[in-house]
């Protein structure tokens, strides 16, 4: 039999709408892998995988040099898949299949429903996209409430019930997550179903009266035993549709924590989230509360890392699309959010590039001082003098034109000062030339709106980062050992949530690196990242400081701010 092929071979800015998405591999027992882009884009409604990736699910995959076309074969069935951007999809040699090739970024994609249709796996997609074996799938037989008891009866007794189930507690309420689980089939007696899909399931109960739990497993039975506990929330507040806050006492390997939660739900909340300089620009330090009043916010914490003799920035800041920070040295992870507001935590390299007419410049700065022969870029909001030196030549630049190739002591608005070096490059750039910056991602194709820098980064699709000793070579150990306040930015399922650890004081020690990864894992969250912390860490809500900062709150440089939309 023959079928007809589709053949798309495309760029970047050359392609239709292509939006951030993630695949799930359900495995056995309960275990899941998470992919995300570039290894997955979503296009034209489908999920296209990178055929590199299929080597996750046991496929052969070979290509030669640096050729487009690969031989995808599958181990089990003996057969070879040949996706070629030339001549489309060929099925072992000979029959031509119907499916998409394209090329972004020189890497090679197919549909993703093809690709697992050959590797003989299901493939679904409801809220998320999932893949599986049918023999694989966890499933949920009967889901029932006993007085303060939720019992959870199961298929199959080969799994971790603490990666399965995830409980979340707020004074007298619980939510329990369960997943990958399927429960489509599964009674469920005198539980509220908040959310599912095919593998993900949200309970909600309600109490009388504030509860702790715990759960237990006997074969295939899983129970959360709920009970009555001392009153550990203190506080909490709707801050707007979609938007609660609340402050609750948590404990952790015997010390006790004093933590604010500020919970966005993403499908509800119509807001607008953004970093916020101090007032006066780059350089200039303010109150997170100051920030929040004179953008009449619904909340704020602090940002991101910052010089503390400069009060300039650490690490790639975008705001409202333009870049304000250039990327630290080496990769840090950046908390993003693209034009077509979906949240990411990113940890990739990056590239700034600057093009004045045909000439293309590489910039290692943006609104810092520098003595070494880089190219720097300064913007309006920088607050200082821009440095007069020598031995540079100077480009100004308005609405994406050139206006001047003399000295300028500040950025015009809208605009920007290009600081060169050596002496004479600038005779390639001309009056009336086009100037602009491009920020590259790599492996990124998404446009980003804002971007703050911080870190480490604590999870990655629900689990541990793997480079621990890593992240203390970036960022010092005593920053990741040391028990110190907190600022978290962390993402769950259709939820974005700011966190807030006080520290330094008796009632509440703060956390080091590889605490604080325990207690996000109990709580359920895919990813999390840390921005700045210590005497820095502050949340507002309503202008008004709901922690406790050590030493009362600071003024920071960088604020990240919650607004109505």
């Amino acid at each position: 039999m023959r079928y007809l092929f589709v053949l798309l071979l495309v760029c970047v800015g050359c392609i239709g709408p292509a939006f951030s998405q993630e695949l799930f591999y359900v495995k056995q027992h309960g275990d899941y892998v998470r992919i995300k882009e570039p290894d997955v884009i979503e296009m034209s409604g489908k999920l296209l995988i990178s055929v590199t990736a299929l080597r996750l699910f046991g496929a052969g995959v070979t290509n030669f040099g640096e050729s487009s076309k690969y031989y995808i074969v599958d181990p089990i069935e003996q057969k070879t898949l040949i996706a070629d951007p030339l001549k489309g999809i060929t099925l072992d040699f000979s029959e031509k299949v119907d499916g998409f090739v394209i090329v972004i970024n020189r890497m090679t994609y197919i549909n993703a429903d093809l690709a697992f249709h050959f590797l003989g796996f299901e493939f679904e997609h409801e809220e998320r996209y999932y893949v599986y074996k049918p023999q694989h799938r966890l499933t949920l037989r009967e889901a029932r409430i006993d007085g303060r008891t939720v019992k959870f009866e199961f298929a199959e007794s080969f799994f971790n019930e603490q990666d399965v189930i995830k409980v979340q507690t707020k004074g007298s309420a619980a939510e329990i997550a369960l997943f990958p689980v399927d429960a489509s089939q599964g009674i469920i007696q005198d539980l509220t179903l908040k959310e599912s899909d095919t593998f993900f399931s949200l309970f909600q109960v309600e109490f009388n009266v504030p509860v702790a739990y715990r759960i237990d497993r006997a074969g295939s039975s899983v129970a959360v035993y709920f009970s009555h506990v001392d009153p550990y929330l203190e506080e909490i507040e709707t801050v707007a549709n979609g938007i609660q806050w609340y402050r609750k006492k948590e404990t952790l390997a015997g010390y006790t924590l004093r933590v604010s939660y500020l919970e966005i739900l993403l499908k509800v909340a119509e807001i607008e989230i953004s970093p916020e300089l101090a007032l006066g620009g780059i350089g200039y330090k303010e109150k997170v509360s100051a920030m929040a009043k004179r953008n009449t916010a619904y909340a704020g914490i602090n940002g991101c890392y910052f010089d503390t003799v400069t009060n300039f920035p650490i690490g790639i800041l975008i705001k409202d699309g333009k870049l304000l920070s250039e990327p630290y040295y080496y990769p840090r992870p950046y908390f993003v959010q693209t034009s077509d507001g979906k949240y990411a935590i990113l940890n990739l390299d990056q590239e700034i590039q600057l093009s004045l007419g045909a000439s293309l410049f590489l910039v290692k700065g943006v609104n810092k001082f520098s003595k070494n022969g880089d190219v720097i870029i300064y913007t309006e909001e920088f607050s200082q003098q821009i440095p007069r030196q020598g031995d540079r030549e100077y480009v100004v630049v308005e609405n994406n034109r050139v206006i001047s190739k003399e000295y300028a002591i500040r950025a015009p608005r809208n605009g920007y000062v290009v600081m060169l070096s050596p002496i004479g490059v600038s005779k390639y750039v001309k009056i009336g030339d086009s100037a602009e910056i491009r920020t590259i991602v790599s492996g990124y194709p998404y446009e980003i709106q804002f971007a703050i820098e911080g870190g480490p980064q604590i999870l990655e699709g629900g689990k541990l980062i793997s480079s621990v000793d890593t992240e203390k070579v970036r960022y010092g150990e005593r920053l990741l050992t040391a028990r110190t306040p907190r600022t978290v930015v962390a993402i769950a399922p259709n939820k974005l949530v700011f966190i807030v650890i006080d520290g330094y004081q008796s009632s509440s020690a703060g956390l080091t690196i590889e605490e604080l990864a325990s207690f996000l894992i109990s709580k359920g969250f895919t990813d999390a990242m840390c921005l700045d912390g210590g005497s820095s860490s502050t949340m507002v809500v309503k202008s008004r400081v709901v922690n406790n900062p050590p030493g009362g709150e600071p003024e920071i440089p960088v604020g990240l701010l919650v607004k109505p939309k």
